[in-house]
Protein backbone atom coordinates (compact mmCIF):
# COMPACT_ATOMS: atom_id res chain seq x y z
CA UNK A 1 0.00 0.00 0.00
CA UNK A 2 1.26 3.54 -0.71
CA UNK A 3 2.96 5.63 1.97
CA UNK A 4 0.68 8.63 1.46
CA UNK A 5 2.01 12.15 1.96
CA UNK A 6 5.69 11.69 2.86
CA UNK A 7 5.77 15.18 4.37
CA UNK A 8 3.63 13.83 7.23
CA UNK A 9 6.20 11.18 8.12
CA UNK A 10 8.53 11.99 11.01
CA UNK A 11 11.15 9.67 9.51
CA UNK A 12 11.68 8.22 6.02
CA UNK A 13 8.97 5.59 5.41
CA UNK A 14 11.36 2.99 4.00
CA UNK A 15 14.10 3.44 6.59
CA UNK A 16 13.39 1.57 9.82
CA UNK A 17 13.77 4.09 12.65
CA UNK A 18 13.68 3.28 16.36
CA UNK A 19 12.00 5.80 18.67
CA UNK A 20 10.92 5.27 22.27
CA UNK A 21 11.30 1.50 22.07
CA UNK A 22 9.28 1.11 18.85
CA UNK A 23 10.32 0.69 15.22
CA UNK A 24 8.72 3.06 12.71
CA UNK A 25 8.60 2.51 8.96
CA UNK A 26 6.20 1.55 6.19
CA UNK A 27 4.79 -1.84 7.07
CA UNK A 28 6.69 -2.17 10.37
CA UNK A 29 3.44 -2.91 12.20
CA UNK A 30 1.44 -4.44 9.37
CA UNK A 31 2.75 -6.87 8.39
CA UNK A 32 6.51 -7.11 8.96
CA UNK A 33 6.19 -7.47 12.73
CA UNK A 34 3.56 -10.17 12.20
CA UNK A 35 6.20 -12.26 10.45
CA UNK A 36 9.06 -11.47 12.80
CA UNK A 37 7.07 -12.41 15.88
CA UNK A 38 7.01 -16.04 14.71
CA UNK A 39 10.73 -15.92 13.97
CA UNK A 40 11.35 -14.47 17.42
CA UNK A 41 9.30 -17.16 19.14
CA UNK A 42 11.31 -19.88 17.40
CA UNK A 43 14.59 -18.16 18.24
CA UNK A 44 13.54 -18.07 21.89
CA UNK A 45 13.79 -21.88 21.73
CA UNK A 46 17.14 -21.74 19.93
CA UNK A 47 15.38 -22.94 16.82
CA UNK A 48 14.26 -26.15 18.53
CA UNK A 49 10.73 -25.62 19.92
CA UNK A 50 9.17 -28.54 21.82
CA UNK A 51 6.38 -28.88 19.25
CA UNK A 52 6.14 -29.16 15.50
CA UNK A 53 5.59 -25.81 13.77
CA UNK A 54 4.39 -24.80 10.33
CA UNK A 55 4.78 -21.18 9.26
CA UNK A 56 2.42 -19.66 6.69
CA UNK A 57 3.19 -16.24 5.23
CA UNK A 58 0.60 -14.78 2.88
CA UNK A 59 0.31 -11.29 1.43
CA UNK A 60 -3.06 -11.37 -0.25
CA UNK A 61 -5.19 -10.04 2.61
CA UNK A 62 -4.81 -6.44 1.45
CA UNK A 63 -6.21 -7.22 -2.00
CA UNK A 64 -9.29 -8.90 -0.57
CA UNK A 65 -8.80 -12.41 -1.84
CA UNK A 66 -6.36 -14.43 -3.86
CA UNK A 67 -5.39 -18.08 -3.74
CA UNK A 68 -5.26 -18.28 0.05
CA UNK A 69 -9.05 -18.08 0.20
CA UNK A 70 -9.31 -21.55 -1.37
CA UNK A 71 -5.84 -23.15 -1.19
CA UNK A 72 -6.20 -24.65 2.34
CA UNK A 73 -9.15 -26.75 1.17
CA UNK A 74 -7.17 -27.90 -1.88
CA UNK A 75 -4.11 -28.94 0.15
CA UNK A 76 -5.46 -29.44 3.68
CA UNK A 77 -2.52 -31.62 4.72
CA UNK A 78 -0.24 -28.58 4.54
CA UNK A 79 -2.36 -26.79 7.15
CA UNK A 80 -3.26 -29.65 9.46
CA UNK A 81 -2.47 -28.60 13.04
CA UNK A 82 -3.65 -28.92 16.62
CA UNK A 83 -3.60 -25.16 17.13
CA UNK A 84 -3.20 -22.01 15.04
CA UNK A 85 -1.45 -18.84 16.16
CA UNK A 86 -2.48 -15.97 13.89
CA UNK A 87 -1.03 -12.55 14.62
CA UNK A 88 -2.68 -9.60 12.94
CA UNK A 89 -3.94 -7.22 15.61
CA UNK A 90 -2.53 -5.03 18.37
CA UNK A 91 -2.96 -5.06 22.11
CA UNK A 92 -5.84 -3.20 23.72
CA UNK A 93 -3.16 -0.86 25.06
CA UNK A 94 0.66 -0.98 25.32
CA UNK A 95 1.88 -3.50 27.85
CA UNK A 96 -1.39 -5.41 28.17
CA UNK A 97 -1.28 -9.01 26.83
CA UNK A 98 -4.28 -9.36 24.56
CA UNK A 99 -5.98 -12.25 22.77
CA UNK A 100 -8.35 -11.50 19.90
CA UNK A 101 -11.18 -14.01 20.21
CA UNK A 102 -13.63 -12.87 17.52
CA UNK A 103 -13.95 -10.91 14.29
CA UNK A 104 -17.00 -8.97 13.26
CA UNK A 105 -18.59 -10.00 9.99
CA UNK A 106 -19.24 -7.55 7.18
CA UNK A 107 -21.56 -6.81 4.27
CA UNK A 108 -22.25 -3.99 1.87
CA UNK A 109 -25.12 -2.62 -0.19
CA UNK A 110 -25.59 0.22 -2.66
CA UNK A 111 -28.73 2.33 -2.53
CA UNK A 112 -29.95 4.54 -5.39
CA UNK A 113 -32.45 7.33 -5.86
CA UNK A 114 -33.54 8.36 -9.36
CA UNK A 115 -36.05 11.19 -9.71
CA UNK A 116 -35.59 12.98 -13.06
CA UNK A 117 -34.63 12.13 -16.61
CA UNK A 118 -31.78 14.61 -16.31
CA UNK A 119 -30.61 17.64 -14.34
CA UNK A 120 -32.96 20.62 -14.33
CA UNK A 121 -32.12 24.26 -13.60
CA UNK A 122 -32.70 24.89 -9.91
CA UNK A 123 -33.84 28.44 -10.54
CA UNK A 124 -36.66 27.24 -12.79
CA UNK A 125 -37.56 23.85 -11.28
CA UNK A 126 -36.12 23.84 -7.75
CA UNK A 127 -38.69 23.68 -4.96
CA UNK A 128 -40.96 21.18 -6.70
CA UNK A 129 -38.74 18.98 -8.85
CA UNK A 130 -37.62 16.08 -6.61
CA UNK A 131 -33.93 16.27 -5.75
CA UNK A 132 -32.40 12.75 -5.81
CA UNK A 133 -29.57 13.75 -3.50
CA UNK A 134 -31.96 15.07 -0.86
CA UNK A 135 -33.95 11.84 -1.17
CA UNK A 136 -30.83 9.74 -0.65
CA UNK A 137 -29.57 11.82 2.28
CA UNK A 138 -32.92 11.48 4.03
CA UNK A 139 -32.86 7.70 3.49
CA UNK A 140 -29.32 7.36 4.82
CA UNK A 141 -30.29 9.31 7.91
CA UNK A 142 -32.85 6.67 8.88
CA UNK A 143 -30.11 4.10 9.58
CA UNK A 144 -29.40 5.72 12.98
CA UNK A 145 -31.46 7.23 15.76
CA UNK A 146 -30.95 10.69 17.24
CA UNK A 147 -28.11 9.39 19.42
CA UNK A 148 -26.28 7.67 16.59
CA UNK A 149 -27.33 4.12 17.50
CA UNK A 150 -28.03 1.80 14.56
CA UNK A 151 -31.82 1.81 14.08
CA UNK A 152 -32.18 -1.04 11.57
CA UNK A 153 -34.27 -3.94 12.80
CA UNK A 154 -32.64 -7.36 12.66
CA UNK A 155 -29.02 -6.39 13.37
CA UNK A 156 -27.68 -8.16 16.43
CA UNK A 157 -26.28 -6.22 19.37
CA UNK A 158 -25.15 -7.65 22.71
CA UNK A 159 -23.61 -6.19 25.83
CA UNK A 160 -19.82 -6.30 26.17
CA UNK A 161 -18.21 -7.11 29.51
CA UNK A 162 -14.62 -7.69 28.46
CA UNK A 163 -11.67 -5.33 28.20
CA UNK A 164 -12.13 -2.18 26.15
CA UNK A 165 -10.66 1.22 25.43
CA UNK A 166 -11.22 4.19 27.67
CA UNK A 167 -12.95 7.17 26.08
CA UNK A 168 -9.63 9.02 26.05
CA UNK A 169 -7.83 6.13 24.34
CA UNK A 170 -10.53 5.77 21.71
CA UNK A 171 -10.56 9.51 21.02
CA UNK A 172 -6.81 9.44 20.46
CA UNK A 173 -6.86 6.27 18.33
CA UNK A 174 -9.79 7.44 16.19
CA UNK A 175 -8.46 11.01 16.05
CA UNK A 176 -11.89 12.35 16.98
CA UNK A 177 -11.64 16.12 17.38
CA UNK A 178 -11.99 17.62 20.85
CA UNK A 179 -15.58 18.38 21.78
CA UNK A 180 -17.05 16.07 19.11
CA UNK A 181 -19.18 13.33 20.74
CA UNK A 182 -18.93 9.68 19.76
CA UNK A 183 -21.80 7.99 17.97
CA UNK A 184 -24.24 5.86 19.93
CA UNK A 185 -24.86 5.03 23.55
CA UNK A 186 -23.67 2.23 25.81
CA UNK A 187 -20.16 0.95 26.35
CA UNK A 188 -17.51 1.35 23.67
CA UNK A 189 -17.00 -2.41 23.45
CA UNK A 190 -20.69 -2.86 22.67
CA UNK A 191 -20.61 -0.19 19.99
CA UNK A 192 -17.43 -1.22 18.19
CA UNK A 193 -17.25 -4.99 18.82
CA UNK A 194 -20.46 -6.75 19.84
CA UNK A 195 -22.88 -4.45 18.06
CA UNK A 196 -23.48 -3.38 14.44
CA UNK A 197 -21.98 -0.42 12.61
CA UNK A 198 -23.25 1.12 9.39
CA UNK A 199 -20.94 3.45 7.51
CA UNK A 200 -21.48 5.37 4.26
CA UNK A 201 -18.25 4.59 2.43
CA UNK A 202 -19.04 6.19 -0.93
CA UNK A 203 -21.40 8.72 -2.45
CA UNK A 204 -21.98 9.50 -6.12
CA UNK A 205 -22.74 13.21 -6.49
CA UNK A 206 -21.13 16.21 -8.13
CA UNK A 207 -18.12 17.50 -6.16
CA UNK A 208 -18.40 21.03 -4.83
CA UNK A 209 -15.80 22.27 -7.31
CA UNK A 210 -17.97 21.05 -10.20
CA UNK A 211 -21.34 22.09 -8.77
CA UNK A 212 -23.90 23.67 -11.09
CA UNK A 213 -27.27 25.24 -10.37
CA UNK A 214 -29.29 22.14 -11.13
CA UNK A 215 -31.63 19.74 -9.36
CA UNK A 216 -29.79 16.41 -9.05
CA UNK A 217 -31.58 13.62 -10.98
CA UNK A 218 -29.66 10.60 -9.63
CA UNK A 219 -27.68 9.80 -6.51
CA UNK A 220 -26.11 6.62 -5.19
CA UNK A 221 -24.33 5.59 -2.01
CA UNK A 222 -22.49 2.53 -0.76
CA UNK A 223 -23.07 1.43 2.82
CA UNK A 224 -20.70 -0.91 4.64
CA UNK A 225 -21.96 -2.90 7.60
CA UNK A 226 -19.95 -4.52 10.40
CA UNK A 227 -21.89 -7.03 12.43
CA UNK A 228 -21.80 -9.23 15.51
CA UNK A 229 -19.38 -12.15 14.95
CA UNK A 230 -22.20 -14.67 15.36
CA UNK A 231 -24.65 -13.12 12.89
CA UNK A 232 -25.10 -14.45 9.36
CA UNK A 233 -23.90 -11.67 7.00
CA UNK A 234 -26.58 -12.51 4.43
CA UNK A 235 -29.22 -12.18 7.14
CA UNK A 236 -27.81 -8.81 8.19
CA UNK A 237 -27.54 -7.62 4.60
CA UNK A 238 -31.16 -8.59 3.97
CA UNK A 239 -32.21 -6.61 7.04
CA UNK A 240 -30.68 -3.41 5.65
CA UNK A 241 -32.17 -4.06 2.21
CA UNK A 242 -35.62 -4.40 3.81
CA UNK A 243 -35.05 -1.21 5.76
CA UNK A 244 -34.24 0.84 2.67
CA UNK A 245 -36.99 -0.72 0.59
CA UNK A 246 -39.49 0.27 3.29
CA UNK A 247 -38.43 3.92 3.07
CA UNK A 248 -40.19 6.38 0.78
CA UNK A 249 -38.27 9.64 1.27
CA UNK A 250 -40.55 12.39 -0.11
CA UNK A 251 -42.55 9.58 -1.71
CA UNK A 252 -39.64 8.31 -3.82
CA UNK A 253 -38.90 4.58 -4.06
CA UNK A 254 -35.30 3.51 -3.56
CA UNK A 255 -33.40 0.82 -5.48
CA UNK A 256 -31.05 -1.35 -3.40
CA UNK A 257 -28.33 -3.69 -4.68
CA UNK A 258 -26.46 -6.22 -2.56
CA UNK A 259 -22.66 -6.27 -2.65
CA UNK A 260 -19.93 -8.26 -0.89
CA UNK A 261 -20.34 -10.17 2.38
CA UNK A 262 -17.95 -11.82 4.81
CA UNK A 263 -18.66 -14.11 7.74
CA UNK A 264 -17.50 -13.24 11.22
CA UNK A 265 -15.55 -15.56 13.46
CA UNK A 266 -15.92 -16.46 17.13
CA UNK A 267 -13.19 -18.55 18.73
CA UNK A 268 -13.63 -21.60 20.92
CA UNK A 269 -11.81 -20.46 24.06
CA UNK A 270 -12.05 -23.76 25.91
CA UNK A 271 -9.08 -25.58 24.43
CA UNK A 272 -5.70 -26.30 26.09
CA UNK A 273 -3.74 -24.08 23.69
CA UNK A 274 -5.89 -21.09 24.61
CA UNK A 275 -5.34 -21.70 28.31
CA UNK A 276 -1.61 -22.11 27.75
CA UNK A 277 -1.51 -18.88 25.74
CA UNK A 278 -3.27 -16.90 28.46
CA UNK A 279 -0.86 -18.20 31.09
CA UNK A 280 2.23 -17.67 28.95
CA UNK A 281 1.30 -14.15 27.93
CA UNK A 282 0.44 -13.20 31.49
CA UNK A 283 3.77 -14.54 32.67
CA UNK A 284 5.72 -12.81 29.90
CA UNK A 285 4.07 -9.44 30.46
CA UNK A 286 3.56 -9.65 34.20
CA UNK A 287 -0.15 -8.88 34.00
CA UNK A 288 -3.53 -10.45 33.34
CA UNK A 289 -4.28 -11.46 29.75
CA UNK A 290 -7.43 -9.84 28.38
CA UNK A 291 -9.65 -10.78 25.43
CA UNK A 292 -11.15 -8.51 22.81
CA UNK A 293 -13.10 -8.68 19.57
CA UNK A 294 -11.86 -7.05 16.39
CA UNK A 295 -13.63 -4.40 14.41
CA UNK A 296 -10.94 -2.45 12.61
CA UNK A 297 -10.43 -4.86 9.77
CA UNK A 298 -11.82 -7.94 8.18
CA UNK A 299 -9.75 -10.99 7.37
CA UNK A 300 -11.85 -14.05 6.47
CA UNK A 301 -10.70 -17.06 8.47
CA UNK A 302 -9.03 -19.82 6.44
CA UNK A 303 -11.44 -22.59 5.48
CA UNK A 304 -11.20 -25.62 7.74
CA UNK A 305 -13.08 -28.85 8.10
CA UNK A 306 -11.72 -29.47 11.59
CA UNK A 307 -13.98 -27.86 14.16
CA UNK A 308 -11.59 -28.93 16.94
CA UNK A 309 -9.13 -26.29 15.74
CA UNK A 310 -11.45 -23.40 16.49
CA UNK A 311 -9.84 -21.11 18.99
CA UNK A 312 -8.42 -17.65 19.50
CA UNK A 313 -6.17 -16.03 16.99
CA UNK A 314 -5.15 -12.61 15.84
CA UNK A 315 -7.41 -13.05 12.85
CA UNK A 316 -8.78 -16.48 12.08
CA UNK A 317 -9.33 -19.88 13.62
CA UNK A 318 -7.03 -21.83 15.81
CA UNK A 319 -6.91 -22.90 19.43
CA UNK A 320 -3.91 -20.73 20.08
CA UNK A 321 -2.82 -17.20 20.93
CA UNK A 322 -3.28 -14.24 18.65
CA UNK A 323 -1.85 -11.08 20.17
CA UNK A 324 0.84 -10.74 22.75
CA UNK A 325 4.55 -10.22 23.19
CA UNK A 326 6.80 -11.14 20.32
CA UNK A 327 10.45 -10.79 19.52
CA UNK A 328 10.05 -7.91 17.12
CA UNK A 329 8.48 -4.51 16.54
CA UNK A 330 4.93 -3.95 17.65
CA UNK A 331 1.75 -2.83 16.05
CA UNK A 332 2.18 0.88 16.61
CA UNK A 333 4.14 2.75 19.29
CA UNK A 334 5.19 -0.06 21.57
CA UNK A 335 6.12 -1.00 25.07
CA UNK A 336 9.47 -2.42 24.06
CA UNK A 337 10.31 -5.77 22.47
CA UNK A 338 9.63 -8.94 24.39
CA UNK A 339 10.27 -12.63 24.15
CA UNK A 340 7.22 -14.80 24.44
CA UNK A 341 4.79 -17.06 22.67
CA UNK A 342 3.11 -15.70 19.61
CA UNK A 343 1.57 -12.29 19.40
CA UNK A 344 1.84 -9.19 17.35
CA UNK A 345 4.71 -7.65 19.21
CA UNK A 346 4.44 -5.17 22.02
CA UNK A 347 2.63 -2.47 20.09
CA UNK A 348 -0.39 -0.67 21.29
CA UNK A 349 -2.50 -0.19 18.18
CA UNK A 350 -2.97 -1.34 14.65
Amino acid sequence: MPVGDEDKWESPPFEATERDGAIYGRGAADTKSNILMHVGAIRAWDGKPPVGIKIVIEGQEEVGGGAFATFPTIRPELFDADAMVIGDMGSVRPGVPTLTIALRGMFAVTVEARTLAGPKHSGQFGGAAPDALLVLIRALGTMHDENGNVAVDGLRRESWTGASYTDEEFRALSETRPGIPFLGTGGLGERIWSGPALTVTGLDALPVESAVNAVVPFARAKVSGRIHPGQDPLEAQAALVRHFEAQRPYGVELVVHTAETGSGFAANTGGPAYAAARDALADAWGGETVSIYVSNGYVPPPPTNNDDNNGPGGNGPGDGPGNGPGNGPGNGPGHGPGHGPGGNGPGGGN
